[in-house]
């Protein structure tokens, strides 16, 4: 099984095929897909109701979040590449694809590979801070959380609706420039480590692999394909960067109009507005990377299919599959 290299504008043809990703089963995608917000946002957001969250309960939320990202979550991303797979081969599923995970023997796999996926980007954390230590990049460290505290206490209280002048906003720690350059020099590297992450997960659910050689596998084609999602990334960063802007004062203004029959009435609708913009983007975000492992690194687009389930069709390689 060896990668494939797709070209500098293969990406933007991902995006443009994703764009379409609801056009077979849309309720079903769209309802695989919002299990997969449910299980990874709505415990934030309801952590996050009733006003600042204790450090105890941010400690508690992230744990639960960890665990629900590693047990739960990826046999629901699961049964969303497979609902996708099954309709770009106009074979049609049940909702029960979703959790199937749980049940046809592909679940220790699926864990696996987000276990190997958690550590790859352990492994770079821990880069960076070496490298931080080394340089003297990371400049005040406890400075800086104690800035983010202060930051996250204040945007709570304008979520909640209070007016935050600026001059309550505390001034950039000591530290704090260097640190994002440090981001920034490592920005590849966890672009490749993201790639392989999800290809991977796709590996396993839609082929069978195992979790060290769906991560490998993914891994290679990562690597040899980052330089095109990176400038596809540059690209339409400013663009993206519009747009979701627009798309924030479109649901803040609705969310305003929804506010005049109450402020809780308001913080629903938003809250409501959110989910479905999540639930959109987010299908057409797994759309993008089912088209970057059919291209890069399907083992099944040029040969016999490993068995696993969902069992891959005989004619997965013709033209229709090819990014």
């Amino acid at each position: 099984m060896n990668p494939r290299w797709v070209g500098f504008f293969a990406p933007f043809r991902w995006l443009i095929a994703a764009l379409d990703v609801g056009r077979h089963q849309p309720g079903l995608l769209l309802g695989a897909v919002a299990c997969v917000v449910a299980v990874e946002v709505v415990p934030g957001m309801l952590a996050q109701a009733g006003g600042p969250a204790s450090t105890t309960t941010v400690v508690l939320m992230q744990l639960l979040g960890l665990l629900v990202g590693l047990l739960v979550a990826p046999v629901l991303k699961a049964g969303v590449y497979a609902v996708i797979d099954a309709g770009e081969r106009e074979q049609p599923l049940g909702f029960d694809a979703v959790f199937a995970g749980f049940s046809d023997g592909r679940y220790p796999a699926l864990v696996g590979v987000s276990v190997l996926g958690l550590l790859l980007f352990v492994a770079i954390g821990l880069v960076m801070v070496l490298v931080a230590a080394l340089t003297g990049a990371a400049g005040d460290l406890p400075g800086i959380a104690a800035w983010m505290e202060q930051v996250q206490a204040l945007q709570a209280e304008a979520g909640a609706g209070t007016p935050v002048p600026p001059e309550r906003f505390p001034p950039l720690p000591e530290g704090l420039v260097g640190l994002m350059l440090l981001g920034l020099a490592f920005a590849p590297l966890l672009l490749v480590a993201g790639l392989t992450s999800a290809w991977a997960l796709v590996g396993v659910a839609l082929r069978g692999l195992g979790p060290l050689a769906a991560l490998l596998l993914a891994l290679r084609a990562a690597v040899v394909n980052a330089p095109a999602v990176l400038v596809f990334i540059l690209v339409l960063l400013l663009p993206g960067l519009l747009l979701g802007g627009l798309l924030g004062l479109l649901l803040g203004g609705l969310a305003a109009l929804a506010g005049l029959a109450g402020a809780a009435v308001g913080q629903m609708v938003m809250a409501l507005l959110l989910l479905g913009a999540m639930v959109l983007f987010s299908a057409v975000f797994y759309g993008f990377l089912w088209q970057g492992w059919r291209a890069a690194c399907d083992p099944g687009a040029q040969g016999p299919a490993t068995a696993g389930p969902p069992p891959a069709d005989a004619g997965s390689a013709d033209g229709r599959f090819e990014a």
